[in-house]
């Protein structure tokens, strides 16, 4: 006998009903909805998960951080002028899907996060 639950349209089996409900907990692209990473990938960095900065144009930026983003694709080659993490390079980030500028990947000789803007994400941030 098959697991199954009843929705408004139609029955589905628990296995659909599981995984659209991982699904909508995902990280997605405001403009496209593509997936771009998953609320379980947060990671603190000097103790906080996401932190407002202002590039040298003074535009304001409030990034989140996350250790995997799949939805990402790297934009620019990297760069160490102006970095926010001493130590770091960064290298623009946009959505695999629709190219929206989406944050930066912050690299180091050993390490590397995604810093993601928050406003331009939708889901379970």
């Amino acid at each position: 006998m098959r697991d199954t639950c009843k929705t408004e349209h139609d029955t589905q089996t628990r296995e659909e009903v599981d995984t659209e409900a991982r699904e909508e907990e995902g990280v997605f692209c405001r403009v496209c909805s593509l997936l771009i990473t998953h609320p379980e990938h947060k990671i603190a960095i000097q103790g906080e998960f996401s932190r407002v900065f202002a590039n040298p144009h003074g535009i304001v930026f409030d990034i989140g951080y996350y250790s995997l983003a799949p939805g990402c694709v790297k934009l620019s080659p990297p760069s160490d002028e102006f970095t926010w993490f001493p130590g770091y390079e960064w290298t623009i980030v946009g959505c695999r899907q629709c190219s929206t500028h989406l944050g930066w990947f912050f690299s180091s000789r050993d390490d590397g996060f995604w810093g993601l803007i928050l406003d331009r994400l939708a889901g379970t941030i």
